[in-house]
């Protein structure tokens, strides 16, 4: 879930003029998209971006596929295979279709409903991102049958078409509600899985997705082109434009972000909830140039900043309540925001502020200040608690990942040299669905080597993957462990997919791996766990498309070495034991194995495209005509959750993790049997004794060594932590512990601190809560004036630069290209020599430097902030660092110079 910053457009005056330049780079990289691309609950493919393959040999490596039976194979397997193959005897469980009189290369698809197979299909044509001619089916059997809906909606080429992209969006709080959007000022809208469409005629054209309310159905956002927000709140049928201007000039303002206040879960979250379904928070600032030609390449702006708002009567009245914002997000009980810390700087050295009452008040993050070629980006909030990642310098493609307590004020290092490279949302940081308070990612080693780090305890500590029993290894001379491929492996070309675990499928994880060193370039193979990723066991050689069914007791796949495929491989255990079945004898361009979302239904879409005759083909597999029996209560084990946790403690502890430990009961390894799509997983919750691992080291002090105790220490120079709460500063006395934010664990042990209300103002010591000022706005607008001069000049001297640009594309893209590649983030062709140390002294000081508990805020960027440094643990040590030199104020979540154009 991560949630990167927007970069600052302002960084060089010269990238305005190289942005220029490279329009043909732009353009060559947006040619080719994934072949397959998943959203939710909206599929989309494009059959222009793959390749053409020849039948003879595809037929040549057929073999590839066909199981051979030997006598030294699992039994178990062997009596599962026998049963699959006298359960077929007379049935067919594959249905196909090929498309007729339609060879629109590129579809989207949407799941209309829940386990009935209804799908709503676009498919689609466009010339340079338009659309030019679309066809809408729907199917009520997974696509075998369709009903063309295209002449019923009224469709025409070139004149009412569906968009291509972002054309088919589905309500994520009702299946049943479909929205087609339309490439001009129409929408179709469906209440009933797309039985009926209502088309409705708009004043403005869509741009982007809708926004969708989680208290009401019927209240929606969007925006256009020009970023003019628009609300509706029957569903669609019309909207009414909120406008939005500037207080002190009254000029029209365009809206950046808007997302509707959200829902809250009182056991998890706590507190009161401050939104509603009225409730809007969106960003605001100067329009966007007149859309032209120039407009669709360059943006001349020299910052970014917004002002954050809020409305509580559905967007009829509004508030400003933060200035100089950049980026913001609502997730959970948080409201966060990085902020251009001066009030002068237009170039953004920014802070991070967040707020728990809906942004009545805003108080500092304490992490570092980063300057404007860096950034935050929020990984994931779990349990009260945020995982933030803050970007090291000099584009090196790692930074810190930390961990927040209760409040998302306060943060402790979880992980340095944390992969994440500084174009795009490219990083490995993965959430396992299926088991509590696991999280997997990627650490670059010293020779910038990469590998692969996982936490049990949501973040508390990370180590690498042990090596799975009878793998073997490249280089057994060197550590062996569980390498596994994510998001940039993929962008980086090699042939794998992203892990996989679903909520319904306690403890299963998917993922593409193999066992070194570090990451290699070679191909991986497909392992799995079943325990929430303590163990791991090869199971598929070689890389696939994989999904998991019926709440994990199916597991399907399909070779990607082979790219006109033709079998389909399935497993019932888990994966300890795999079947093929032929599902086709046509050669065809396989572009996507599909499941309904969740993981619940036991059939599964096989989706290819016909190079010859440009016609699309689906085969559906259904597993429930063929294992027909439904798991019985002596067909589950009880299975203890994180049963490795403080297994060296009373056994009353065993696998508590949080303050909770859990018992499921799940499948067992040899059945067969099918869950079904209602199945619930029943599970039972124990609520722990507090020890000491509940609660982690406060602010000063460390864990020596094994020990449980948190000890002062005695190097630490800096005062204990002001926090500001209430409107007054606080000084919080502690005997060094606090308690893990979303631990529910019950009496034991239990530190106690008290708090001392000092009855000093915050703002006496430099803003530790921020609240929205009014002369703020006098500043913005003395500063909108200065920045309307540098506006015009740079699109004056960009107009005169234009010509000798054009001159010049083919060498200023070469060194463009050269800039984004100066840092290599590589796979290893062969096994590294031994691992260093993860960080030198230098690397450690830079890491350790800081976050501030008071900051004084000055107009002048020259003067030094007054900041007192936060220190960080190393290997359970607390350094000792020195205050910071030329210290800036905060970044935000994404925020890079030229790297993000890469494609």
């Amino acid at each position: 879930m991560a949630n990167k910053e927007g970069k600052l457009t302002s960084k060089y005056f010269l990238f305005s003029f190289l942005t220029i330049v490279t329009v043909c780079s732009i353009v060559e990289g947006n040619i080719r998209q994934l072949s397959f691309h998943t959203s939710k609950s909206v599929v989309q493919f494009n059959a222009n971006d793959l390749p053409v393959f020849v039948e003879q040999k595809i037929e040549n490596d057929h073999k590839l596929y066909k199981r051979e039976l030997t006598e030294d194979q699992d039994p178990v397997c062997l009596a599962q295979n026998s049963k699959f193959v006298k359960s077929l005897e007379g049935k067919t469980i594959t249905r196909n279709l090929t498309f007729t009189n339609e060879t629109k290369p590129a579809m989207a698809l949407a799941w209309a409903g829940e386990n009935d197979g209804v799908l709503i299909i676009v498919t689609t044509d466009s010339i340079l991102g338009t659309t030019t001619e679309s066809s809408v089916f729907r199917s009520e059997d997974y696509g075998v049958t369709l009903t063309n809906l295209t002449d019923k909606l009224g469709l025409k080429p070139g004149k009412y078409v569906i968009k291509k992209h972002n054309g088919v969006q589905r309500h994520p709080y009702n299946s049943k509600k479909i929205y087609l959007i339309g490439e001009g000022n129409y929408m179709y809208t469906s209440i009933d899985g797309g039985l009926n469409f209502a088309q409705n005629t708009l004043s403005f054209p869509f741009d982007g997705e809708l926004v969708f309310n989680p208290f009401n159905e019927d209240y929606l956002i969007a925006l256009n082109a020009k970023k003019n927000m628009f609300i509706s709140k029957n569903n669609g049928n019309s909207w009414q434009q909120l406008e939005i201007k500037d207080k002190a000039t009254h000029v029209e303002q365009a809206v950046d972000k808007v997302i509707w206040g959200v829902k809250l879960d009182e056991d998890v979250d706590g507190g009161s909830n401050p939104d509603t379904n009225e409730t809007i928070y969106f960003t605001y600032g100067a329009q966007p140039m007149a859309d032209s030609f120039l407009k669709q390449f360059i943006d001349f702006s020299f910052t970014t900043d917004y002002t954050l708002a809020k409305s509580t009567d559905g967007g009829a009245t509004y508030i400003d309540i933060l200035r100089n914002v950049v980026s913001f997000d609502r997730q959970g009980k948080f409201l966060y925001a990085s902020q251009i810390k001066s009030k002068t700087d237009a170039y953004g050295w920014r802070h991070l502020l967040i707020s728990t009452d809906g942004g009545t008040v805003f108080k500092e993050v304490q992490l570092p200040t980063i300057e404007p070629d860096r950034f935050f980006s929020v990984m994931d909030i779990e349990e009260n608690m945020i995982f933030m990642h803050v970007d090291n310098k000099e584009d090196t493609g790692h930074g810190t990942l930390y961990t927040s307590a209760n409040q998302g004020i306060v943060y402790s290092i979880s992980l340095t040299r944390h992969l994440f490279p500084n174009y795009g949302e490219i990083h490995d940081f993965y959430k396992v669905k299926s088991m509590r308070g696991v999280y997997i990612t990627s650490q670059m080693s010293d020779d910038d080597s990469i590998h692969t780090m996982i936490t049990y305890d949501q973040g508390g500590k990370w180590q690498k993957i042990p090596r799975p029993v009878g793998v073997p290894c490249k280089d057994e001379s060197k550590g062996c462990y569980l390498q596994i491929h994510g998001m940039y492996s993929l962008k980086r070309g090699i042939n794998a997919n992203l892990p996989i675990s679903e909520k319904t499928a306690t403890g299963l994880i998917l993922v593409h791996a193999h066992v070194a060193e570090s990451l290699q370039k070679t191909e991986p193979d497909v392992f799995i766990s079943r325990d929430g990723g303590y163990t791991w066991n090869l199971s598929l050689p070689g890389a696939h498309h994989y999904q998991i069914l019926d709440h994990g007791g199916l597991l399907v796949a399909v070779s990607k070495s082979d790219p006109s495929p033709k079998v389909l491989r399935f497993s019932l255990d888990e994966g300890r034991c795999w079947h093929d079945y032929k599902f086709t004898d046509q050669v065809l361009n396989f572009t996507g194995l599909v499941t309904e979302p969740e993981g619940k239904s036991a059939v599964v879409m096989l989706w290819g495209y016909v190079q010859e005759t440009k016609k699309w083909v689906v085969n559906v597999v259904d597993f429930e005509k063929v294992i027909d029996r439904k798991c019985e209560d002596n067909d589950y084990e009880p299975w203890k959750a994180h049963s490795a946790l403080r297994v060296k403690g009373i056994p009353e502890d065993q696998g508590c993790l949080l303050g909770i430990k859990e018992t499921f009961l799940r499948l067992k390894k040899d059945s067969w049997c099918l869950n079904g799509y209602i199945h619930e997983q029943k599970s039972k919750r124990e609520f722990c004794t507090c020890t000491r691992e509940d609660y982690e080291c406060d602010y000063g002090y460390f864990r020596p060594g094994s020990s449980d105790n948190c000890v002062k220490e005695p190097d630490f120079q800096g005062p204990e932590i002001d926090i500001c709460m209430h409107g007054h500063d606080e000084k919080l006395v502690s005997e060094g512990y606090r308690k893990i934010p979303g631990d529910k664990c019950k009496n034991g042990f239990k530190p106690t601190s008290k708090i001392i209300d000092l009855n000093k103002v915050c703002d006496e010591y430099g803003n530790s809560i921020v609240q929205f000022d009014e002369q703020q706005e006098q500043v913005a607008s003395q500063n909108g004036f200065g920045r309307g001069i540098k506006i015009l000049a740079i699109i004056i001297v960009s107009a005169v630069l234009l010509l000798a640009a054009t001159m010049g594309v083919y060498f200023v893209r070469k060194f463009i290209l050269l800039r984004r590649h100066k840092t290599e983030y590589r796979y290893s062709l062969l096994n590294q020599g031994e691992q260093q140390n993860l960080m030198d002294d230098d690397d450690e000081e830079e890491e350790n430097k800081a976050v501030s508990s008071t900051v004084r805020y000055e107009d002048s960027d020259d003067e030094e902030l007054n900041t007192t440094v936060r220190p960080a643990k190393q290997n359970g040590v607390v350094k000792k660092t020195s205050k910071p030199k030329d210290t800036n104020p905060f970044g935000s979540y994404h925020d890079d110079s030229d790297d993000d154009m890469l494609s």
